[in-house]
């Protein structure tokens, strides 16, 4: 009888439980928010350290504080296939989607009306180009005159150099508002502005802003997209002011402020709309933030400005978010947005104002052009792989005259072969697809294509008659940078955090076991597997394991620079992977091994333009230190003379031919490496649990 009781207990019991769960997880699934999809269609790289960098970080801030959104990016959207990479998210079910850079109007009036049920922002507009298009931006210029009252207090020349992109409204405005912010603490000093004639390009905006320093200016500021103006600010040792984001990281020495974007709150407030179904009620559907509502933020000032100037700045600005002050007094946003004078204290050229939307620098064609497409694996913000790969492509086409540049962030993945199939639709002739999980497309791609060139970067084999393969012979400086490490470890042991075994990355650790066996035979090189090629959390889990393990070097095989970041925090040697990483460890950086893809790039694009690509040996451009595929960045103060001596020797050697790193070893030889030398400790798997997968991009439809 009791076993009955307790039987019916349990029973009473279990039902009791399953019905409280199922009311539970029906109350759940009552109260879920309804997914919103939203889309945001970038103007440039994610890698620019500017206009889209901050977007990108208002985006993703935007989808975690709103639970109901699903997210997607694409970078460098703008352009030829903007309206078709429009129409894909709309008929995706995207039901918001922010167009964010200048270049979008046009394409947002043809494809808007197509689509009544989509939202579609256009960042940085000027006016609605449909009844369901609206337009955001941020009050810079409220930024900009606090900026330019910290450089009118700073400069002893009272020469202030302004690099500027291209000369539109909304540039010219953010000149005059900094201009005015200087002549309000310093009537004497002048402001120099030199054009760029791009809003994204490395190379002239560091051209623009030695020029601008050769003037005599010691502060610099920008408007343009990239960090370069910061660098070379650092490089010659002036004050430098950023622009779109905090870019001290790059000035470290010389910077004092910035004006930021913060996008956060007026993407948020827009899906917010969006989802409440009051986007139609906000006035002209036209969300233009300033200080006040938190659209405009001051980068924190360094140790380098003085506390009364601070003081003097934060006054005028509560002035500002308390509408106590106005920079342009008086005028309406109307006539804000149409400002194209320059203030009496700005020295330089202002050109004959033109129809805005014209204004259109990438995707312009020119007569007799060769267009050339570089799609990426991942991201060009990665400071590795891919952001070296960007820098090579933007010089091939600095230095060809006749090349039309196209790049693609994130171009891998399931989607690869119709991207690829819309650049060769609309006449690019020469495709690189830089990275090794591109080789699959290319097969099923290029046949489809005999004239268009299809270049696979980390190749092994050609895929097509029509594809060829490019690579650069890291091994050599690999083993250069081993000689560095094992000469400067006090522990015998060098970590080494690893992205994948694959023979590429095998090939890279034994040629670096190899130059430390050379200087050092009792040190051991300690590898761990991350698993992933770019994961910087997971990265700098792993180079901190090493340390814990007592190596006093790190070096890596990774696209990101957290390794280097947490031998910094840790205090221990730091040898770079990819790119030149010193500005994130600054006091523990020894050398690094770098791509130089500007040779081979441009030599493989020279060669299509003269007809020769079939006649170079097997289409396999493989460079190495000898044709400048491969760099040495330079040393640090911390590597003794003697051990720079003999590093250089060595690399003389290589280049010479008169050293090998795998001696008698054939090209297909060393492809194929897969072991390990005497003095590596870890595990490597079996050549059959190598992973081939491609690595998700996240920011592709």
């Amino acid at each position: 009888m009791n076993k009955m009781k307790k039987a019916t207990k349990i029973v009473v019991t279990l039902v009791l439980v399953a019905a409280v769960l199922l009311a539970v997880v029906s109350f759940l699934w009552e109260e879920r928010e309804p997914e919103l999809k939203v889309a945001v269609l970038h103007f440039g790289p994610i890698g620019d350290y500017g206009w889209t960098y901050e977007a990108h970080l208002g985006a993703q801030a935007m989808a975690e504080a709103l639970p109901y959104v699903e997210l997607s990016e694409r970078a460098e959207a703008c352009g030829p296939d903007a309206p078709q990479i429009m129409r894909e998210y709309a008929e995706a079910g995207y039901k918001v989607i922010f167009c964010h850079g200048w270049g979008f109007g046009e394409d947002i009036e043809e494809i808007a009306p197509d689509y009544p049920d989509v939202v579609f922002m256009w960042g940085s507009g000027i006016e609605k180009k449909a009844p369901n298009a609206g337009i955001y931006f941020a009050r810079m210029y409220e930024g900009r005159f606090l900026a330019g009252m910290v450089a009118g207090a700073m400069t002893r020349t009272n020469k202030i150099g302004y690099a500027a992109a291209i000369p539109t409204s909304e540039v010219v405005r953010g000149i005059d508002a900094f201009a005015k912010g200087v002549a309000s603490v310093n009537p004497d000093a002048k402001v120099y502005v030199e054009w760029i004639g791009e809003w994204y390009n490395p190379p002239k905006e560091k051209e623009v802003t030695l020029s601008l320093i050769d003037k005599g200016c010691d502060v610099i500021t920008h408007h343009s997209d990239s960090y370069a103006p910061a660098e070379t600010a650092e490089e010659k040792g002036v004050y430098f002011i950023s622009y779109h984001s905090d870019m001290r990281r790059f000035a470290p020495h010389v910077f004092l402020t910035g004006v930021v974007w913060n996008w956060t709150p007026i993407m948020t407030d827009i899906v917010k709309a969006v989802h409440e179904g009051t986007w139609n009620e906000y006035p002209g559907q036209d969300w233009w933030y300033g200080l006040a509502e938190g659209g405009v933020k001051l980068a924190p000032f360094s140790d380098l400005v003085p506390d009364d100037v601070r003081e003097k700045v934060e006054e005028k600005k509560q002035a500002l978010i308390e509408g106590e002050f106005e920079v342009f007094p008086g005028m309406t946003d109307e006539e804000l947005r149409e400002i194209y004078y320059f203030e009496p204290n700005v020295v330089g050229e202002l050109p004959e104002k033109e129809a805005e939307e014209t204004i259109m620098p990438k995707g312009e064609e020119r007569e007799n052009e060769l267009k050339v497409a570089v799609l990426y694996c991942g991201s060009i913000s990665d400071h590795g792989w891919c952001r070296e790969g960007h820098l090579g492509a933007k010089r091939m086409a600095g230095t060809l005259s006749y090349v039309g540049l196209s790049e693609r962030e994130n171009a891998c993945g399931p989607d690869a072969p119709q991207i690829m199939r819309q650049y060769a639709d609309t006449g690019y002739k020469v495709i690189f697809c830089h990275g090794p999980e591109f080789g699959e497309y290319i097969e099923e791609v290029a046949p489809d294509y005999p004239d268009v060139i299809f270049m696979w970067g980390d190749g092994v084999e050609k895929k097509a008659p029509n594809a060829g393969i490019y690579f650069a012979r890291m091994y050599e400086g690999r083993f250069l940078a081993g000689m560095v490490a094992g000469a400067m470890t006090k522990t015998d042991k060098i970590g080494y955090p690893a992205a994948m075994p694959t023979p590429e990355v095998v090939r890279g650790i034994d040629a670096f076991a190899k130059g430390v066996a050379s200087v050092n035979p009792d040190a051991k090189v300690y590898v761990e597997w991350i698993g992933e090629w770019c994961n910087p959390s997971k990265e700098k889990e792993t180079a901190l394991s090493l340390i814990d393990r007592g190596c006093d070097v790190i070096t890596h095989h990774t696209d990101s620079s957290a390794p280097g970041e947490a031998a910094e925090e840790k205090g221990v040697y730091f040898i770079s992977y990819h790119s030149d990483m010193r500005r994130f460890a600054p006091h523990v950086f020894l050398t690094g091994v770098v791509w130089n893809w500007t040779p081979i790039m441009t030599d493989i694009v020279k060669a299509v333009h003269e007809g020769t690509w079939n006649e170079y040996p097997g289409q396999d451009w493989w460079y190495g230190l000898a044709e400048g595929g491969v760099k040495l960045a330079p040393f640090s103060d911390l590597v003794p003379d003697d051990v720079r001596e003999k590093v250089e020797e060595k690399k003389q050697a290589l280049i010479a031919r008169e050293f090998e790193v795998f001696p008698g070893m054939t090209d297909d030889e060393l492809r194929e490496i897969y072991y390990f030398e005497p003095n590596v400790v870890g595990e490597l798997p079996s050549p059959s649990s190598r992973s081939s997968s491609p690595i998700s991009p996240t920011l592709s439809l």
